[in-house]
């Protein structure tokens, strides 16, 4: 099960029945991006989050129930999950200004180039 596309996933989690209330509770993953996933508007989600969902349909295989999944990753407590929650969420901010940015420029050396046609 680890080299499942995201196609493959999302039809694995449909397939089983499982929200995304479920994952998000038991992976600390947003349950917003899940609904993302699922629903098709983000179809190259990164490759930590495609691994977590593997991992959780693992585990949820084995266990053939979410609610035994306290946590798929191991190790890690609600402190440390909030913690990265937290630099991730700056991380996707400062990468969203980052495009805005560029298609800003791009925008502009456009209409420069169009100037000078």
């Amino acid at each position: 099960m680890s080299l499942m596309s995201i196609e493959e996933i999302k039809n694995e989690i449909i397939q089983r029945g499982i929200t995304a209330y479920q994952i998000s509770k038991d992976t600390n993953l947003s349950e917003a991006g899940i609904n993302k996933i699922l629903s098709g508007k983000s179809n190259n989600p990164r490759k930590t989050t495609t691994q977590i969902l593997i991992e959780y349909l693992k585990s949820e295989e084995k266990d053939g129930n979410s609610e035994k999944n306290s946590k798929v990753l191991k190790g890690f407590d609600d402190k440390d999950f909030n913690e990265l929650k937290s630099k991730l969420s700056k991380l996707e901010n400062r990468i969203d200004l980052l495009i805005s940015s560029n298609n800003v420029l791009i925008k502009a050396v456009e209409k420069l180039n169009k100037k000078f046609d």
